[in-house]
């Protein structure tokens, strides 16, 4: 499954500011800015496919520092709450035992 791999190499899972969240993050070069909003809103789309509610696609700024060439990155990112995470785990899961771990802990199960 391309969103299990997905999800299991570049999603995290964490609890923070009292709420669990399920994030992808990306950092790409700015030219690439409208290929990576596309790309997010593909995910979002398959996502909500399988009745969940993520985000919409998040473009915030990545490092100070720019590229070696003079360009500076952004990091691409989508977002799903608690409410989601049931049909998360039915749907897609984690291939990454602690990431899996973690999801079971935030569904107490």
């Amino acid at each position: 499954n391309y969103l299990k791999g997905l999800y299991s190499t570049e999603g995290t899972i964490c609890y923070s500011r009292k709420r669990w969240q399920i994030s992808i993050n990306q950092s790409k070069n700015e030219k690439l800015r409208e290929n990576g909003i596309e790309y997010f809103n593909q995910i979002r789309k398959i996502l909500i496919g399988f009745g969940m509610f993520p985000s919409p696609a998040i473009v915030c700024r990545g490092k100070r520092k720019p590229r070696k060439d003079g360009s500076k990155t952004l990091v691409f990112k989508l977002n799903l709450e608690l409410k989601d995470f049931k049909k998360f785990h039915d749907c897609i899961g984690f291939n990454n035992r602690k990431k899996l771990k973690r999801l079971k802990k935030a569904l107490d199960i």
